[in-house]
């Protein structure tokens, strides 16, 4: 679930902001370049697209889940997959497997907004073979942020999964 705090640094509608005041369902956030006062609904920052913390939490690593020990190897195949998709949408490059690109690919920069990268994860995922529906992507991105692996391997769907 999302959330925002008083006081966080967010990004949100392309640039980055602070939350400085609450009264009731409306926050005041400060532009961080300007200075500008923003109010917003709380409802609709939280569904807003544009909206990610400025500092999330560190995306949790393969390498240091034990999770993936206790999967057969069809469904740990599956879970490596989405994550190194799932980590490209969310940070704009995939997880370092020793042939990482310095910059990220134009449509997955984290500049972007996250509604555009998820966009065209879906339509990269749809053309290699491999589809999955936006709304099924947004459920893995919320679920891994949540509880990494754990909360993703088994939400993959076996039937638009092929390997290759």
């Amino acid at each position: 679930m999302r959330s925002v705090r008083l006081f966080d640094f967010i990004q949100f509608d392309g640039s980055s902001w602070q939350v400085i005041a609450q009264d009731g369902p409306t926050l005041a956030l400060k532009h961080l370049s300007t200075g500008r006062i923003r109010r917003v609904l709380v409802a609709d920052l939280l569904g807003d697209d544009s909206f990610l913390p400025d500092s999330p939490a560190p995306l949790p690593s393969l390498a240091d889940v034990a999770v993936l020990e206790t999967l057969d190897d069809e469904t740990r195949a599956r879970t490596e997959f989405l994550h190194r998709h799932v980590i490209e949408v969310l940070t704009g490059t995939p997880p370092d497997d020793g042939n990482r690109e310095a910059d990220p690919r134009p449509e997955y920069d984290p500049s972007n907004a996250l509604g555009d990268r998820v966009f065209a994860k879906v339509a990269e995922l749809r053309c290699a073979g491999t589809p999955i529906g936006e709304r099924n992507l947004r459920r893995h991105l919320a679920a891994y942020r949540k509880q990494g692996v754990a909360g993703t391997k088994s939400k993959f769907p076996t039937a638009c999964w092929r390997s290759s």
